[in-house]
């Protein structure tokens, strides 16, 4: 090939990522911000559930979660709860416990939630509900 050819060729190349590179800007300018990191005793309102984290009790092998929800009935409701510790994602505990949460109902109330994190370090514990498409996190460091 010609000199000439292979410079035509490396500014067409320039120029195709130059494009792409304005084309992906574009798409991440149009991108919602990041879920804002909210504190314990602050509410949200994730999909069509209100929820409150209303205290935390962090113990050797597990956390304890207390909340306020409510806004539909959802008896699956606990799986849209996760812990986020360094490394994981820890589901809650489904106990028996009478002051244990069982799900959603439409009319709020305070329940507890248990999160197994035996063997886990538990710095900087977030909890993380996804419902309908919607996210809330919470900082749980005391």
């Amino acid at each position: 090939m010609k000199t000439r050819t292979l410079l035509l060729l490396s500014v067409a190349c320039g120029l195709a990522i130059l494009v792409a590179g304005t084309v992906m800007l574009l798409r991440l300018g149009g991108q919602s911000a990041s879920v804002p990191l909210l504190a314990v005793g602050e509410q949200a309102d994730v999909g069509d559930a209100s929820i409150t984290v209303d205290g935390v009790t962090i113990g050797d092998d597990s956390v304890v979660v207390d909340l306020t929800w409510g806004g539909v009935d959802d008896v699956a409701a606990l799986d849209d709860l996760r812990l986020v510790v360094p490394g994981h994602r820890v589901a809650p505990l489904e106990d028996g416990a009478p002051d244990a949460c069982a799900g959603l109902t439409e009319v709020e109330r305070s329940c507890a939630v248990t999160f197994d994190t035996s063997g886990l370090a538990v710095a900087g514990p977030v909890l993380v509900v996804e419902r309908a498409g919607e996210k809330a996190r919470w900082n749980l460091v005391p």
